[in-house]
């Protein structure tokens, strides 16, 4: 469980069954700052990906022009 939840020395004051408020407190933010983390760097993959998918096409397209110009020697 401490892997979750980081460094609790600041928390070493109280238990977690002395205050259930706090430690609910604790879990909900850890959890949405994990769910919160995962979606932005899922967002920052996609554009990562679209960009490279045009890149891709881009060479392709061009490949295919090159072809085309030499096969018929326009």
């Amino acid at each position: 469980m401490y892997i979750f939840i980081g460094d609790s020395g600041s928390l070493s004051s109280w238990t977690y069954r002395e205050d259930p408020t706090m430690t609910f407190l604790l879990f909900a933010f850890t959890f949405t700052t994990v769910i919160y983390l995962m979606n932005l760097f899922i967002g920052l993959l996609n554009m990562a990906i679209e960009d490279y998918n045009k890149h891709e096409e881009f060479l392709l397209l061009k490949a295919q022009v090159f072809i085309f110009y030499y096969k018929y020697n326009i």
